[in-house]
């Protein structure tokens, strides 16, 4: 248990240094299992929704610094509504969150997800949907893509 233990912890924080396209390849090559790490990371980012919901929540308003966070994000929201990639996001709706989340770029994953379903005016249930769905193709889409490299890399030796 305590072997567990210690793996999540060293895997958080290299998600924290590198994101999940860091934690992936480095814990692969750490633990060994796709199917461990798999799990690890679905942990990490599902514990990330509840998180990102009470930071943008009405809970968290009672706090200065949340609160002087939501200002600006009110101040921006308008120059992002007019832009060219809100307005096709906004076509798009849920699975535009999916892409942000499934995306494994800077820009995506659960934040840029939530805060795209805030601004699009989603529902909860649907944007949580969009995003469980994004973290499991994206995990898997980059796991299942390190292990076809790894597989070729040991076929060729």
């Amino acid at each position: 248990m305590v072997k567990y233990v210690s793996e999540f912890i060293a895997l958080v924080g290299i998600y924290i240094a590198s994101g999940r396209k860091g934690a992936v390849p480095i814990g692969i090559a750490l633990f060994g299992s796709w199917r461990l790490v798999l799990g690890y990371l679905l942990i990490i980012e599902l514990a990330q929704i509840p998180l990102f919901y009470f930071l943008l929540g009405p809970v968290a308003a009672r706090f200065l610094w949340v609160q002087r966070i939501k200002d600006k994000y009110q101040v921006n929201q308008n120059k992002i509504a007019q832009t060219k990639t809100f307005i096709t996001a906004k076509k798009y709706g849920g699975c535009g969150v999916f892409i942000v989340v499934a995306a494994p770029a800077f820009t995506g994953g659960v934040l840029g997800g939530i805060l795209l379903a805030r601004l699009l005016g989603l529902s909860r249930r649907k944007s949580i949907m969009a995003i469980l769905c994004g973290i499991l193709v994206c995990n898997m889409g980059l796991i299942f893509g390190i292990e076809g490299i790894k597989q070729l890399f040991i076929a060729i030796r």
